[in-house]
């Protein structure tokens, strides 16, 4: 058996184990196969999806970090491994090591504009929203047609609390690209307030955006996230109603969203009634049900939550 041959059998058993997500075998090949093939770096890459899927983040990080090494002292930046390093530090919002595995990419480099613009939302992110801000402005003076960086702009003022200069970044994001974004740029900002507490002015942000994008269910969603915030859940069930106008097949989603959203913040009694109407527009499926039986047992309506379970235990005796 030749060394080639031989390596070729070990990345299909690891692949196997992978789709198997049998992911303690797949590290040991892996481990081998790096053993045998020091030099090839998607064996290493490999290895440390393996070990994210694991659960070993932090072993997975040191894996990615000796290819980002590799990467930074390339002419060509290839950043397979800055992509993951920057989605794992973004899904367990290490901010600082972000930021720095950013901030090493664009010294390296300093012209790349899309490293440049996740530097900012690294930034943005860590709340270093003056950083972020002089990112995003340098980016948007560089581009000025770029509807996405003045856009950037305006998430960064927002965060900032400069709202009237936010509103005007994102006019500049609308008015300079294609007939029909206006909802998309319009929502965006929507979100920004939401993310900084700015709930009257998210709310008429999305009211702009389900007005100028009216095919758009989840702007309706969000909208009533926003009203939510504000205390007003009739009327977020309203827009929440709007969205299952636009898009009935989608009805029991926007209504399992919606009681989420009361959940988060202690509404378990509306929280009911989101959770029923999602049952019923879904009556297969059971993580809706259990949902209401949560929300019904913290409303100390354990009664009513025990009939529910058992429902699901024997779907002929549904309530």
């Amino acid at each position: 058996m030749t060394g080639q041959t031989s390596t070729e059998q070990y990345e299909r058993m690891a692949q196997l184990y992978m789709k198997e997500k049998r992911y303690p075998e797949a590290i040991a090949v892996y481990r081998q196969l790096i053993r045998m093939k020091p030099d090839m770096d998607s064996f290493v890459l490999c290895l440390a999806w393996a070990l994210k899927d694991n659960g070993e983040v932090e072993e997975a990080v040191a894996q990615f970090e000796k290819l980002f090494e590799k990467e930074l002292a390339r002419r060509l930046f290839t950043g397979f491994a800055f992509d993951e390093l920057v989605r794992l530090y973004r899904e367990t919002k290490q901010h600082d090591r972000l930021v720095g595995v950013c901030e090493r990419a664009v010294a390296v480099q300093t012209k790349d504009v899309h490293l440049r613009h996740t530097l900012g939302d690294a930034y943005l992110r860590a709340g270093r929203h003056g950083d972020a801000l002089a990112v995003f402005e340098a980016l948007a003076a560089e581009e000025p047609d770029s509807s996405v960086f003045h856009a950037s702009v305006g998430g960064a003022l927002i965060a900032a609390g400069r709202y009237d200069d936010a509103e005007a970044a994102y006019r500049r994001a609308v008015e300079n690209d294609f007939p029909g974004k206006e909802g998309m740029f319009l929502n965006r900002m929507g979100q920004a307030y939401m993310a900084a507490g700015a709930y009257e002015r998210a709310e008429s942000a999305f009211r702009r955006a389900a007005a100028a994008s009216p095919e758009e269910a989840v702007f309706r969603c969000d909208l009533g996230d926003a009203l939510v915030m504000l205390g007003r859940v009739e009327q977020a069930f309203g827009a929440y109603g709007e969205a299952v106008g636009v898009n009935p097949a989608f009805e029991a989603s926007y209504y399992n969203r919606l009681g989420n959203r009361l959940i988060k913040e202690n509404r378990a009694p509306e929280a009911v009634e989101a959770f029923r109407r999602a049952g019923a527009a879904d009556p297969a499926n059971a993580f809706y049900r259990l949902s209401l039986a949560e929300a019904l047992t913290a409303c100390g309506r354990t009664g009513e939550a025990k009939a529910v379970l058992d429902s699901l235990r024997s779907p002929e005796a549904e309530p």
